[in-house]
């Protein structure tokens, strides 16, 4: 933490949210989840249009139970114009299954695949999606 706080006071600008991110990980690492959100949303704050902050603090909340506000941080990663879109609909997907909302979990992992093809964690997000959906119909 101490050679990352220090190597902050000497970079740019647009090094700085990646500095951030990493003190949030570190944190969260360490299970000091409020520490670790504050420093993703300060990544959040210097590079709002990169995907990948999003996912990190999402991941989080998530990861704390709020599951309302992740699904928010993710949705607002979908809308970025760089970074891993393709993640934040995964991870999208994610929390709206753990929300039992498995119509969108499917659309967000069709997104992702949409964005990447090849994408394996969405392909098994969406086979489940599809299984789970099936059978919740032939038991309705």
């Amino acid at each position: 933490e101490q050679v990352l706080r220090e190597a902050i006071r000497t970079l740019s600008l647009e090094a700085l949210p990646y500095a951030y991110a990493q003190l949030g990980h570190l944190h969260k690492d360490g299970g000091h989840y409020d520490e670790a959100e504050k420093w993703y949303r300060k990544a959040i704050e210097l590079d709002p249009e990169s995907a990948g902050k999003y996912v990190f603090l999402g991941a989080l909340l998530a990861q704390k139970g709020e599951l309302r506000a992740a699904e928010e941080c993710h949705r607002k990663g979908t809308h970025c114009s760089k970074g891993c879109v393709d993640e934040a609909y995964l991870n999208l997907g994610l929390v709206l299954r753990a929300q039992e909302r498995y119509d969108e979990a499917l659309a967000c992992f069709s997104k992702a695949l949409e964005l990447d093809p090849h994408y394996k964690k969405a392909i098994t997000g969406k086979a489940d999606m599809e299984r789970a959906i099936t059978l919740l119909q032939a038991n309705a």
